[in-house]
């Protein structure tokens, strides 16, 4: 099963990953912007109020992720955390001027309120 990721939460991840790289190119720690691949990397912490906490971040692969992409986003998973999240589609809805990342996990037996933590 792949994970997904819809335009909206791709052109936030997008716009992440340029900070990102505007940042390390201003600090001296990259040359060029095609030194390095960043994606959204996805995963599970042990925590939360229902046991999981998502854990997400603009990252570079690590050796043994699985990736994913989907509207020119790279997604990372470790593949513990693929085991729980297969087929997790990824959203970002606004409101207002605040937003947020959603996830539509299917394995998932319930989450919290607020949406950032999960169990199994």
């Amino acid at each position: 099963m792949t994970i997904k990721i819809t335009e909206q939460a791709a052109k936030k991840v997008k716009e992440a990953i340029e900070s990102q790289l505007e940042t390390w190119l201003n600090s001296g720690m990259i040359k060029t912007k095609n030194e390095v691949e960043l994606g959204f990397k996805l995963g599970l912490l042990g925590g939360g109020c229902s046991g999981f906490k998502y854990d997400r971040k603009i990252s570079e692969k690590d050796e043994n992720d699985h990736v994913f992409e989907n509207h020119g986003v790279k997604i990372f998973m470790d593949p513990k955390s693929y085991l729980y999240l297969q087929g997790t589609t990824i959203d970002y809805v606004s409101d207002g001027l605040e937003g947020t990342f959603t996830y539509d996990t299917p394995m998932a037996s319930g989450s919290c309120g607020c949406g950032e933590s999960v169990n199994f």
